[in-house]
């Protein structure tokens, strides 16, 4: 799972660092994965203002399911440039792993990009 995994962020990582440094406004990722961490489909689900956005669950697993899903990675920007986990970013990644765990869709890591750094969930103990 490692490798695959490493695979799979490494390029998001990526792709991720000219979107925190472009956008002036917050934009949610998610990647969705088969069973052997393939990419399956990817898109930017929610944009939100200068501060904040709304990610819904219910749509990131209506499209999860719609894909034949069983994992996932998300990402968002910090356009002020923090890369510390707000509150409201600590809350999603529980309530998204969570209702995850009921449908056997696991929730990879959460990513938070800015400023050409970014910051993994899984990377720090948290997921």
């Amino acid at each position: 799972l490692t490798q695959a995994f490493d695979f799979i962020v490494t390029p998001l990582k990526l792709m991720c660092f000219p979107l925190a440094v472009l956008k002036l406004y917050l934009v949610f990722w998610v990647i969705f994965l088969n069973h052997q961490n393939k990419i399956l489909y990817k898109n930017c689900l929610f944009r939100g203002g200068i501060a904040s956005s709304v990610a819904d669950v219910r749509i990131i697993f209506k499209t999860a399911i719609e894909h034949f899903s069983t994992g996932i990675i998300v990402a968002h920007n910090h356009p002020a440039g923090s890369l510390k986990p707000s509150q409201q970013d600590i809350n999603i990644t529980n309530k998204i792993k969570e209702a995850g765990k009921l449908l056997d869709i696991e929730l990879l890591d959460h990513l938070i990009i800015a400023q050409n750094k970014f910051y993994s969930f899984k990377e720090e103990g948290i997921l």
